[in-house]
């Protein structure tokens, strides 16, 4: 079933999601620059803060290298300084610096957090939640190594474990914005719409404002079906953070369903500056571009987006269908590039109707067999594409009952609902 692409930057908010990068609260609580007491302590925080981890690195190694420093002020250089080296992806370097910071402070639960940090980073979650472990027994109400808990189980795919872990947080005093997206990107994931909601409006109301609108705005468009209120949620997200690329994609997938083919287009062509080598985005805007009737821009997205990913079934199909409307045989260009292809059963029947080996007749029985949840997506794919062969035919009347049926009987999010709209909208429906 081919449900309508939001492109990878916005599937990536459902997905697994790291912590925000070496923030003090996130993930450790390092010593303040007026504790430290020391400029380039300061100037180490600050960088550490902006993620320009090689300044960070740069300043603590000048604070180590202080004659005589205090060992609270070594302590803290060494925290943090791991932290720089973790997030720069120098896992042995961040290790060697939090196992110092430890010998000096054996029992500090900020230690043993950012070591469980690192573990975790670098691919060791048992490790990570003996830490986080040791840490509670010194503190048990210590939020930042609860949340951190519920992170290694999210890493690990265990979202309810999570969230029990992030709820223990809260109850401890620890709830930030970022702690608030993350109940709302697990929420989600669950299908809990409600509640996701609610998490990313609490994530607001604290100022975690664009993952926290694009968020909501995913919910609302998944979830609740409602693409005039998601879509005040991305415009929302993307007022606060222009060149957000998971507000952007999700803005282009509403603008999309509600028509508004240019804005979407716009959005793409955002998110393609700065990833064009991105083979999903740039079948979504061929997707977008075909449901607007501009057949040629479509193929050749499309053509960009098979390039990159020779084995995208319905961006084949999608492309002969752009090449049929202009009036062009690509007899050729389409059996090459279903000769790549391994599809499954239901778009095998679109293509063998494609193909002129089944009729409009035998597409629709077929596409009324199958697993009951698949019914209506398959019913809306056949219709649709029987209308464009229609169309390709000079046949507008012929398809139109097609188009008709499409744009009723689509799932929400069925890029061939757009498609078929569009259509209706073009004969003047």
């Amino acid at each position: 079933m081919n449900y309508r692409l939001i492109g990878a930057a916005v599937a990536a908010l459902w997905l697994i999601a790291g912590p925000s990068a070496a923030t003090p609260g996130n993930r450790s609580a390092p010593e303040s620059a007026a504790e430290a007491g020391s400029r380039d302590f300061d100037i180490g925080l600050t960088a550490l803060k902006r993620d320009d981890f090689a300044v960070a690195i740069e300043a603590f190694t000048r604070v180590l290298a202080t004659p005589g420093i205090p060992a609270g002020r070594r302590f803290g250089a060494l925290v943090n300084r791991s932290m720089a080296w973790s997030r720069s992806r120098e896992q042995a370097k961040a290790l060697a610096d939090i196992e110092a910071a430890i010998a000096l402070r054996p029992r500090d639960p900020n230690a043993l957090v950012t070591r469980a940090n690192i573990e975790d980073d670098g691919g060791d979650p048992a490790s990570a939640l003996a830490d986080y472990d040791r840490a509670l027994a010194i503190d048990p109400r210590f939020g930042v190594a609860l949340y951190n808990r519920g992170i290694v189980f999210e890493h690990q795919g265990k979202d309810e474990a999570a969230l029990a872990e992030i709820d223990k947080a809260e109850a401890s005093g620890y709830r930030t914005g970022e702690s608030l997206v993350r109940r709302a990107r697990i929420e989600g994931r669950l299908k809990r719409w409600d509640a996701a909601i609610a998490d990313a409006d609490r994530a607001i109301a604290a100022g975690d404002h664009t993952d926290a609108h694009t968020l909501k705005a995913l919910d609302l468009y998944i979830g609740k079906q409602n693409a005039a209120a998601a879509e005040v949620e991305a415009e929302l997200a993307v007022a606060q953070n222009p060149g957000d690329l998971g507000a952007r994609s999700i803005r282009s997938a509403i603008r999309d369903i509600l028509g508004k083919s240019d804005g979407a287009v716009e959005d793409s062509d955002v998110v393609l500056a700065k990833r064009p080598n991105d083979s999903g985005v740039w079948k979504g805007r061929g997707q977008i571009l075909l449901n607007a009737g501009r057949y040629h821009e479509s193929a050749d997205s499309l053509t960009r987006s098979l390039n990159l990913e020779p084995t995208g079934t319905y961006a084949v199909i999608q492309r002969h269908v752009a090449r049929l409307r202009q009036g062009e045989g690509d007899q050729t260009e389409f059996e090459a590039a279903l000769a790549k292809l391994k599809p499954d059963p239901w778009p095998s029947t679109l293509i063998a109707f494609f193909q002129g080996k089944i009729d409009e007749r035998a597409l629709l029985a077929a596409a009324d067999k199958g697993a009951p949840a698949e019914l209506a997506g398959q019913r809306c794919e056949a219709d649709y594409y029987i209308g464009q062969t229609r169309m390709a035919a000079k046949d507008p009347a012929g398809a139109r009952p097609h188009f008709e049926r499409a744009a009723k009987a689509c799932p929400f999010n069925f890029t061939e609902g757009a498609g078929a709209r569009g259509e209706l909208k073009r004969m003047g429906a």
